[in-house]
């Protein structure tokens, strides 16, 4: 006989913002799916029966300690949005390489010889004095800050601020800009995150096959000692809440053998719901939604995977922004030498500012497949896509450790918006386990307590059910991540994507807002142009 504490019943609060969505989606689903339940022998219709009598009083059966532990687990209630993750971005002021240093010494140098040593000699050979150099010898030199920095301003506003830096409440809905800015990544994290799931379940891992290594009998194994004492404790307490003065009553021995058989009936009872719920997993599961809301609530996950994946190439393009701006102020200070015009500054400022950015850009995915130039001897092809197999162990790592956890799937499975009909699948074996549990002693149960508050009290031990999922099934939280293995399963299939295919999976939560960062290149190139103008005349 297994030996057993008289359970109190447990003091409940209103818990609308849980259950409430777990009843709707259940309702929908019914109506959705009147038609089968109807047509089908078991407990879908008995559930329905009397549902709406006992409505109030299931919103208010959930536990409180249950609740708190669906908000500290549920990605909507995470108690620490947007993490550290140690995440690390080009730093803009460094110390450069001893070549770079080298080049620079020396050409300080010989600007210091022209300005002393040869400050006849290029007045009487080029018609310069010593101050009309410096203001020539300065379009370059600011054509290098300006496009190194603008550059790597605009990498740093694709993911900065976090949060909308500005006037509260005059941010557009979706869009980085308004009386302030916050970051493009993070602004348009809604559509980034849904257009990233679409290609990643289109191109690189289905929704059954995140599940596929999933056995069920295993998992039954793993959750059963919780799984058992949940379904004991529920069945106490509904006793004593349902029908207090019968279960009082009732026969130890009869208690006992019904809590046994509870023991014994759940792992049969999980397998057969596992195995039933990944054969349906599309209709009780929404990735996109899941993805999207876990990003939603943690901006900083969003940016930690770019830039962690991408740290080199951004490093590579920022500096490849002081490159750009040498060559097109050497172009410009010809330009002003052979046609002097102060009103061309600006120009060159707004040309510069426009053409680097969106060479910046472009250098990330494009081009796409790798072009041979001079024999081979240069080889073109976009930054981010030449390190392909090198990203794809970083990008899965932090995909498998911080996206698609245990941690993170099972509350979205049990209150996502699908939650509904996984609920209601629960909500049919559940009830028919405690009917087969219940065996020869549930007539003389119906008969003692009556057949509606039987029923009633399986109605209410089921929903008491569904409120520990969580917990459940979080007790296997350490088998479900080593059996789905996504870590090395994604891996292996972003490496062994077609080259457009890995483009096409990161590329397009970009292309739709890269205009703005070119934009705002030209209209600080303006700006620059124009201190120049005042500054220097023509």
């Amino acid at each position: 006989m297994l030996s057993r504490t008289r359970t109190e019943p447990v003091s409940v609060t209103p818990v609308k913002d849980i259950t409430k969505p777990l009843l709707k989606g259940r309702k929908d689903f019914i109506s959705q799916t009147e038609p089968a339940l109807n047509s089908s022998a078991g407990c879908g219709a008995g559930v329905r029966q009397g549902f709406q009598a006992t409505d109030c009083r299931r919103k208010q059966s959930v536990p409180e300690h249950v609740i708190l532990e669906w908000k500290e687990a549920h990605w909507q209630d995470s108690k620490k949005p947007n993490q550290d993750y140690g995440t690390n971005f080009p730093r803009l002021f460094f110390i450069p390489r001893w070549p770079k240093l080298l080049s620079c010494a020396v050409l300080l140098v010989l600007v210091g010889l022209c300005l002393t040593v040869r400050k006849a000699a290029l007045k009487e050979h080029v018609g310069l004095t010593g101050l009309k150099l410096l203001k020539y010898l300065s379009l370059p030199v600011v054509s290098v800050v300006f496009t190194y920095g603008h550059i790597w301003g605009a990498l740093w506003m694709t993911f900065y601020p976090l949060e909308f830096f500005g006037i509260p409440g005059m941010q557009l809905p979706e869009q980085p800009w308004g009386l302030g800015w916050q970051g493009m990544v993070p602004s348009t994290v809604r559509k980034m995150a849904s257009i990233f799931i679409r290609n990643f379940t289109e191109k690189l891992l289905t929704v059954d096959e995140i599940f596929a290594h999933l056995d069920a009998s295993i998992l039954a194994r793993e959750v059963d000692g919780c799984l058992s004492e949940t379904l004991a404790r529920v069945i106490d307490e509904v006793g004593w809440e349902v029908a207090p003065r019968t279960w009082k009553k009732m026969p130890e021995t009869v208690k006992e053998e019904l809590i046994l058989r509870v023991r014994e009936e759940s792992p049969q009872l999980l397998a057969e719901v596992l195995h039933e719920a990944k054969g349906n997993i599309d209709n009780i599961f929404d990735l996109e939604e899941m993805v999207v809301q876990a990003l939603k609530n943690d901006k900083a996950l969003l940016n930690h995977s770019f830039l962690s994946c991408g740290f080199n190439e951004l490093e590579f393009i920022r500096d490849t922004g002081a490159y750009m701006g040498l060559f097109f102020g050497v172009v410009q200070m010809m330009q002003q030498k052979i046609y002097p015009a102060g009103w061309m500054l600006p120009v060159f400022g707004v040309v510069v500012g426009l053409l680097t950015n969106w060479l910046a850009l472009k250098m990330i995915f494009e081009p796409v497949h790798p072009k041979p130039l001079l024999g081979g001897r240069i080889v073109l092809q976009g930054v981010f896509l030449t390190r392909q197999n090198e990203v794809a162990a970083m990008y899965s790592n932090i995909f498998a450790e911080n996206v698609l956890t245990a941690r993170k799937l099972v509350p979205a499975l049990v209150n996502g918006q699908r939650a509904g009909a996984l609920c209601d699948l629960i909500r049919r074996e559940v009830e028919t386990a405690m009917d087969r549990c219940a065996g020869s002693a549930q007539r003389m149960i119906a008969m003692s307590v009556g057949k509606e508050p039987y029923e009633e009290a399986k109605a209410l031990a089921t929903d008491r059910v569904i409120a520990d999922l969580p917990t459940i099934f979080l007790s296997a939280e350490a088998y479900v991540d080593k059996a789905m293995n996504l870590e090395q399963l994604l891996t292996e299939r972003v490496r062994s994507m077609d080259v457009a295919d890995y483009e096409q999976l990161l590329h397009p939560a970009f292309q739709e807002d890269e205009w703005i960062l070119i934009l705002l290149g030209g209209i600080l190139g303006f700006i620059v142009g124009m201190l120049q103008w005042h500054i220097l005349g023509t």
